[in-house]
This record gives C-alpha cells, sequence and structure tokens, in this order.
C-alpha cells in the first residue's frame, strides 16, 4: 500500500520523495530527499527548497541526465508509383538538464532503408525533385541492365536547447551521404545522397491549464539545390491540432489531427513549385504517433 501520514509518526528522519516528503514538512520531521533513481538529500538552502517544490520533491531536478529512445517508420509514394521509400529510425536523444529552465537535448539516429523504382512510369533524362528543393534527374543507358532496389544506411544528429519559453538548434541528416543512385545506371560516377542541415527556432504558448497551445516556429535549411525557409505554427484545441506553414519556395501547407498523452494522428497536405516545372506539386502525408509510459523498472535502466 501507499505511505500514508500516520506512518511517520514515530520517524526521526525521513527517506523518500513526493508526497511522503510533503508529510514530513506537515509534520515537521527531518527528510531526505532521495530513492533509487537519486535526489537532493537535505535541504540546505531556501533557494534548495523552492527548487524541489516546483518539481513536488519528486527529484526529478537533480537528475540531470535523462535519455530516451525512439522508433519512426516512413513509407513515401512518388509519382504515382514511379519511386517508393521506406524507411526506419531508431533514435537515441538524453536530456541534459541545468535548472528548470535550461536543458539540452542532443540526438542520433540510425537509418534503414530501401528505395524502388518503377522504370515503366518515368521518363528517361527528365529532371525530378523526390525531396523538395533537391533536384536530380532520371539517367540510364537502355543498353544495360536497370536495377529497381536500392537499401541505404546513414546517420542523423542534432541538438535541440530549451531555455525558457523558447527552443532552438540544429539537425543534420544524412551524415555518411550514402549512394543514392536508385535513378540511374551508369556507375562512372558515385551518386550520393545531399547532406543537409536545418536551423529552427520557436516557442510554445500555454493558457487554460494546458488546453490552448500555440507554437509557431522559423526553420531555414541549407544543402538542397536552393536553401529553403519555412515560417508556420500550430494551433491545439482540447486535443484538436490545426496548422500551417508557408515556405520560401512558395510552398503552403495545412495541417489537422488529433493530439491525446498517449496517441496522435494527424494529417497533412503541401503544395509547392518544383524547380524543374512550372505546374505545382501536391505532398500528402498521414502520421501516426503512438507514446508508450514505461514502468518505473524499465526508468532504471534508462536514466543515465
Amino acid at each position: 500500500r501507499r505511505v500514508v501520514a500516520d506512518d511517520l509518526s514515530g520517524a526521526s528522519v525521513v527517506i523518500s520523495i513526493g508526497k511522503t516528503i510533503q508529510y514530513s514538512i506537515a509534520m515537521h520531521k527531518n527528510f531526505y530527499i532521495y530513492d533509487h533513481f537519486g535526489g537532493d538529500g537535505f535541504i540546505s538552502s531556501r533557494e534548495n527548497f523552492i527548487d524541489n517544490s516546483y518539481f513536488n520533491f519528486s527529484g526529478r531536478n537533480s537528475r540531470n541526465l535523462k535519455s530516451g529512445f525512439g522508433l519512426v517508420a516512413n513509407y513515401v509514394d512518388f509519382g504515382k508509383g514511379a519511386i517508393s521509400d521506406w524507411n526506419v529510425r531508431l533514435i537515441f536523444s538524453p536530456k541534459l538538464a541545468f535548472g528548470k529552465y535550461i536543458s539540452i537535448e542532443p540526438s542520433v539516429s540510425y537509418l534503414v532503408g530501401q528505395k524502388s523504382i518503377n522504370s515503366s512510369k518515368i521518363t528517361n533524362h527528365s529532371l525530378f525533385e523526390f525531396s523538395s528543393n533537391q533536384v536530380q534527374q532520371f539517367n540510364y543507358n537502355s543498353s544495360n541492365a536497370i536495377g529497381n532496389q536500392l537499401y541505404y544506411r546513414d546517420l542523423n544528429a542534432g541538438v535541440n536547447v530549451n531555455a525558457g519559453p523558447v527552443y532552438l538548434g540544429i539537425s543534420t541528416q544524412n551524415i555518411l551521404k550514402h549512394q543514392d543512385n536508385v535513378h540511374t545506371n551508369n556507375f562512372d560516377t558515385i551518386y550520393r545522397a545531399a547532406q543537409t542541415s536545418t536551423l529552427y527556432i520557436g516557442t510554445d504558448f500555454s493558457a487554460k491549464k494546458g488546453t490552448v497551445i500555440f507554437s509557431p516556429m522559423l526553420s531555414h535549411t541549407i544543402g538542397l539545390t536552393s536553401d529553403l525557409t519555412q515560417i508556420g505554427g500550430t494551433l491545439q484545441l482540447n486535443g484538436v491540432v490545426i496548422g500551417a506553414n508557408y515556405g520560401s519556395n512558395a510552398s503552403y501547407g495545412a495541417l489537422l489531427g488529433y493530439q491525446s498523452k498517449n496517441f496522435s494522428i494527424t494529417a497533412q497536405s503541401l503544395k509547392t513549385k518544383p524547380l524543374t516545372s512550372i505546374q505545382p506539386q501536391y505532398v500528402h502525408q498521414l502520421t501516426l504517433r503512438i507514446n508508450t509510459n514505461i514502468s518505473r523498472k524499465t526508468r532504471r535502466y534508462l536514466y543515465l
């Protein structure tokens, strides 16, 4: 059963966290904030007391380094089946806290995927944009065999800084520049994926006890055929999420979805002007996300 105030009546010193510490304070008992995740121990100053009370004496403020893992699966269909791409990312992201308001979150992800091409649906020597603002060309020698699948691996990395109400950071994709030549059978030149970096800054405005959240963000991406700047934002109302963004490549986007504590689903559509055509290009994306709460025993091995 859980500890109640009467359990502490005969104690001289209480070693615990959370509500048990609050009982100790109310009963004027000496207390020591600590459990198997750590803690601040004896409170030695008014500032330390305020800091711990902000976290409900849970000890979270003293766990300076935490780590988390994520798994992301992605599938892309381009040109009505001309190119398809699936990939899976395993993400590791520790969180280093410096007090209540400042934290740094570096991240690294290992990417594994397969890109496939249907040569009957492409026009040889034509330009295309599988990724926005990144121009490539189909280039096949008809006298040679044409492969239709490419397996690849790569690394992504980034760092995010939370500074009070503002967050900012940078992320880099395709650090290893994996081979990306499914669109050609000319191997005299090894084509590689473009290494891109995105700088971003944003904030979150929360009202009505978190039921209303507005999140604007500005980003700038380099490493593409031409740089791309985007500005946008989302508004969350009791779990319903709507959003919009505008890009320097004359792109417009809209988002609609629902988000709860452990589940979210969003649908996003983007209209953009390709570098290779005067006709607009449309991109549609459906995202499903599931968050799980790990057990206290498991967290013991994830906290560093």
